[in-house]
This record gives structure tokens, C-alpha cells and sequence, in this order.
């Protein structure tokens, strides 16, 4: 599921599910606290690894119940990753974000009646892809960063681990 379709798989480094039912634990043991925190009630959870995989996976799960495979989709993807001046960035959005979305491309052709319509936009989703590639290229990741926040679209900057070494939240 990882990687370019057009290359070998990405296989994640490490165990996967090790990795993911490592993550559960500390993502369990943060609800619970927040909820005394919020309602003054004990809590308790159960993590059960077999829960955790299947979550990791479950579209393709669900896919494969359903007679689809699952495949890698690379520059098709729904929300691609998409290279920017420094790395890359997540272009995540949904329907909803696309006023949003001509604003921060700020190109007259979206305003054109093509992109009036949620199937209007899939049909000629190559054409604002497109321009949002060449938007990013210009861009940095905290730049793209920023837009986003600041126009509510749930995009993210795909950072790596020299990046997250200077982020402030971390360097606390």
C-alpha cells in the first residue's frame, strides 16, 4: 500500500503492528486522562493488538470484503502528496474546502462553471491538481503550512525527522 505505483513497495521500517499497538497504548492511556480531566470519571481501556491491525488496515479490509483491490494510486491519489519547495505536503480536501481552494490558488480558470459541481470538480480533477503542483513548487512547506490553516483546508506538511528536530512544539 506504500510507495509509488510505479516502483517496488515501501515497506515501513521496523514492525508495523508492533509499531501501531505501541502507538494505541499512549493514545488510550491520553483518553483517559482527558476524560477525568473534562468529566471527573475513572475510565478505564482494553488493547487488544488483533483490534489494532485490523484498524491499520481497514480499508483494504473492507475493500476486500467488497471485491475491490487494493492498489497504489501515486499521483492519482485522492490526496496526493505533492512536491513543494522544501519536501512535500499532503493535499487533503473535501468538497466543502473548494472556495477555500481557489482562494489560496487565487487561478481564474476554477472559477470556471467545470468546477461548479462536486462531479464537475472529479471529472476535471487533473486540471486543479495540476495547478496546485505548481502552486507548491513555488512554496515551502510552512508556507503551505500557514494557507491552510489560515483558510481551514486539512492539508499537512509532510515533515521529516530533521524537521520535527526544530519544530518548537518538540523542542520544549
Amino acid at each position: 500500500m506504500f510507495g509509488d505505483p510505479d516502483r517496488e513497495p515501501l515497506v515501513p521500517v521496523g514492525n508495523l503492528g508492533a509499531h501501531s499497538i505501541g502507538y494505541a497504548a499512549p493514545a488510550a492511556i491520553i483518553s483517559i486522562w482527558a476524560k477525568m480531566v473534562r468529566f471527573s470519571e475513572p475510565e478505564s481501556a482494553n488493547i487488544d493488538g488483533r483490534n489494532v491491525l485490523s484498524w491499520v488496515n481497514w480499508k483494504s479490509m473492507v475493500a476486500g470484503q467488497l471485491g475491490i483491490t487494493m492498489k497504489r494510486q501515486g499521483r492519482d491519489a485522492a490526496w496526493p502528496l505533492v512536491e513543494c519547495k522544501d519536501g512535500h505536503v499532503a493535499f487533503v480536501h473535501n468538497d466543502r474546502d473548494w472556495n477555500s481552494i481557489v482562494e489560496l490558488l487565487g487561478d481564474p480558470f476554477l472559477e470556471s462553471d467545470v468546477f461548479e459541481t462536486s462531479e464537475g470538480r472529479l471529472e476535471n480533477r487533473d486540471h486543479y491538481i495540476e495547478i496546485f503542483r505548481a502552486w507548491a513548487k513555488r512554496r515551502t512547506k510552512e508556507e503551505i503550512n500557514t494557507a491552510f490553516v489560515e483558510l481551514a483546508i486539512p492539508g499537512a506538511p509532510a515533515y521529516t525527522i530533521s524537521d520535527l528536530f526544530s519544530d518548537k512544539l518538540l523542542r520544549r
